[in-house]
């Protein structure tokens, strides 16, 4: 049973992107960049950040950006982008300064029209002053300006070496998902309870994965009681998760444990995370920040959901006695994922809940990819060049 105590909903925040990368020294294994905490919930309130590496501070609550304490951590609208959508950045950033050239050169251009127009020319031959007029009023005289201009803004983006970067499938990923199915774990305020609403998300989560990505599954309480090693047949694991039974305390250290053995089963090393969903803190078995510390020198990313109210009761095993409060502890699940390099997250109902297993979902199951698209724009500043070349050419070859 989980103390009565509340805890504050917190994390320590560090690197605001989360993607599958490479790291040095890792051979093939690929791991998310993480440890900060995305509240989802809606309360509106946040406690300050600690400064102490045990502890981890407030995570800011889902409200509006500008009411939104500046605690330092994410919040989950904040980075709820569609990791699909590519992205693009700059490996030498300061030549976007000459982008400024492009408006001055226009109104240099401009400024020049409008000069020309207040002189008026004395010519005998009005046929062919009646031609040129008609030839310099025409819009073709402007577009080699307009391919000038785009010729610079191009090769000034070149210069700047523009990489795209895009998410596509892992289809070798590994990920165990822990689910806690302790006594707490009955509560009804996230409805229709804890545990259902948590077996609902993870066979959400599991239905968007791609087919050949292995899932296993370890459900605990008392001890780690079901055990199903990572396997691209997604029918057992869900199998093995709805399964599950509200009873027993809490051994979470044990139960991350064998999850890391399991990640460690594969034949060749692959990009691996353990999701580890639970409404409080461990209360028997090995203490788990010193399992997600060893996950973390693995490359293992543990990504952890705190899951309730701070109103939650459940049933008193004494029939006499009043009903137990059973508040999520989000604070203990936070310091588990900061120490293995992974994420935090809070959800106070199903939405919520769905949301952050459709995220890590989508994460989980993608690499970032880079393409240097440096040619592209030196291709098309170079034709823009020559186009204005071509046209200014043919806008004299006209006149008479």
């Amino acid at each position: 049973m989980r103390s009565a105590t509340p805890a504050s909903k917190s994390c320590r925040r560090s690197d605001a992107s989360r993607s599958w990368t490479r790291r040095p020294g890792s051979g093939s294994r690929s791991t998310l960049r993480g440890g900060a905490c995305a509240s989802a919930s809606p309360s509106s309130s946040a406690s300050a950040a600690s400064a102490s590496p045990g502890s981890c501070g407030a995570c800011a609550s889902r409200t509006s950006r500008s009411a939104r304490p500046a605690t330092g951590c994410a919040t989950w609208d904040e980075d709820s982008r569609d990791p699909t959508v590519a992205s693009v950045s700059f490996a030498d950033p300061l030549w976007l300064v000459a982008l400024l050239a492009v408006p001055l050169a226009l109104l240099a251009y401009l400024h020049n029209r409008s000069r020309a127009k207040r002189y008026a020319v004395r010519f005998t031959g009005v046929q062919t002053l009646r031609v040129a007029a008609m030839g310099s009023s025409s819009w073709w005289r402007h577009v080699p300006a307009a391919l000038l201009l785009a010729a610079l803004a191009a090769l000034t983006l070149a210069l700047a070496r523009p990489h795209q970067t895009i998410r596509v499938p892992i289809q070798s990923a590994s990920i165990v998902l822990v689910t806690d199915h302790s006594g707490s774990m009955q509560a009804g305020d996230v409805a229709p309870t804890r545990l259902l609403a948590a077996e609902q998300a993870a066979n959400a989560f599991i239905d968007q994965l791609p087919s050949a990505a292995r899932v296993g599954v370890v459900t605990f309480s008392n001890t780690p009681d079901t055990v199903q090693a990572p396997s691209a047949d997604h029918g057992v694991a869900r199998q093995a998760i709805d399964s599950q039974s509200a009873l027993g305390a809490t051994d979470t250290g044990d139960a991350l444990a064998v999850a890391l053995a399991l990640v460690h089963q594969g034949m060749k090393p692959a990009p691996s995370a353990i999701v580890l969903l639970s409404d409080g803190a461990w209360n028997t078995g090995q203490n788990p920040v010193v399992v997600a510390t060893q996950a973390g020198r693995d490359r293992v990313p543990i990504y952890t959901v705190a899951l309730g109210t701070d109103a939650a009761v459940v049933p008193n095993p004494d029939p006499y006695g009043p009903p137990l409060s059973a508040p999520p502890d989000p604070r203990s699940l936070a310091q588990i994922s900061h120490a293995s390099g992974g994420r935090a997250f809070t959800a106070q109902d199903g939405g919520q809940l769905n949301s952050i297993y459709q995220r890590l979902g989508a994460q989980l199951s993608s690499t970032e990819r880079r393409h240097d698209i440096t040619a592209t724009f030196a291709i098309v500043g170079l034709l823009a060049l020559v186009g204005a070349v071509v046209v200014s050419l043919r806008t004299v070859a006209r006149l008479p």
